[in-house]
């Protein structure tokens, strides 16, 4: 009797787990998305994400975007993309993935990613978000690795890559200046503009004390020098650039709309009165559609007939120009106070 009811209990877990693991199977309807997204926890500013799209005409667009403001291309593949890209999923069985992934260790701030295909039937959707297995990892790596490398030489309009400590750059070939100081590179490299500062400050060089970072792109190449202990802050631009200013489109409203299209230097800034630089700060803010705590700022923008404020506003609406003035204009006021002061 024992043995007939276990074969009858057996016979009824079979029957209820045949489907299930039917669906938990390779998929077999069409995909209509593969979205890999990855975020700074906590932040809401990092949010860099690929996505391949297969619109309701058939056509399938390959959307790239990274973690500055303004770095987003999309473009449009062939099929032969997501025939590559459903061999990667088999061969690295994704379709196993489980969903979340509890991490081990709680941190608010951790960086987060996820990676979601969504199919024609819904049964054969998957995704995997949180601490991903390795194996797992390595295939979602494998597709986003190739999507990103179908990018080429496609640069994103307005954007300018930020490339941190690569030294090798600085050769004795391009002359860089903030309006008032040029130099050109020699083996020392930024070294020797390093010393300069620190003389002309009328403080002793400290090596450790100063970094820099690269920036170029719409054909601009710029050196962001920085020294946080002096709350020194400047932006030092290639003469060589074929364009030192984004012209695309039209010319932003307001009294100082080159805060919107050139990088500003230290040197600009250092002419300029302070309700001015606070004017053309909040005149950035405000033609992203910010609105402001202070009454008076607040009014002096509704009167503009090309003020439009959004309803919500997180600041990721500011093109790279514009994202890279607002901290050199926050440096700058820091630095003027502190001196204005003493």
């Amino acid at each position: 009797m024992a043995r007939i009811i276990l074969s009858i209990v057996l016979a009824a877990i079979a029957a209820v787990w045949s489907p299930l693991k039917a669906n938990a199977g390779e998929p077999t309807s069409d995909i209509r998305e593969i979205l890999y997204r990855i975020g700074g926890g906590m932040s809401p500013f990092d949010d860099a994400y690929v996505q391949l799209l297969r619109s309701k005409d058939g056509t399938l667009t390959l959307t790239l975007r990274g973690d500055c403001p303004n770095e987003k291309i999309s473009f449009e593949v062939g099929d032969t993309v997501l025939t590559r890209c459903v061999q990667l999923i088999n061969e690295h069985k994704l379709w196993k993935a489980k969903g979340h992934y509890k991490s081990e260790f709680f941190a608010l701030d951790a960086p987060t990613e996820s990676f979601s295909v969504n199919y024609t039937d819904y049964n054969d959707s998957f995704s995997a978000s949180g601490e991903i297995p390795k194996e797992l990892r390595a295939g979602i790596y494998a597709i986003t690795n190739y999507l990103q490398s179908l990018r080429g030489d496609r640069q994103a309009i307005g954007h300018f890559n930020r490339k941190w400590d690569e030294k090798d750059i600085l050769d004795n070939k391009t002359k860089w200046s903030n309006g008032v100081f040029s130099f050109t590179p020699e083996e020392e490299g930024i070294a020797e503009l390093y010393r300069y500062l620190s003389k002309n400050m009328g403080v002793e060089y400290n090596n450790y004390e100063w970094r820099f970072c690269l920036a170029e792109g719409v054909g601009i190449r710029a050196l962001i020098i920085m020294n946080d202990s002096r709350a020194y802050y400047d932006v030092f631009v290639d003469t060589k650039s074929a364009n030192r200013t984004s012209t695309g489109g039209t010319v932003p409203p307001g009294r100082f709309p080159k805060a919107s299209r050139s990088l500003l230097t230290r040197n600009e800034l250092s002419k300029m009165s302070e309700e001015d630089i606070l004017l053309m700060e909040n005149e950035i803010l405000a033609r992203n559609g910010a609105t402001f705590q202070d009454s008076d700022v607040q009014d002096y923008f509704n009167k503009q007939p090309w003020y439009k404020p959004a309803n919500y506003f997180m600041g990721r609406e500011f093109n790279d120009i514009e994202d890279q003035n607002m901290r050199t204009i926050a440096a700058y006021i820091t630095w003027y106070r502190q001196h204005r002061s003493q």
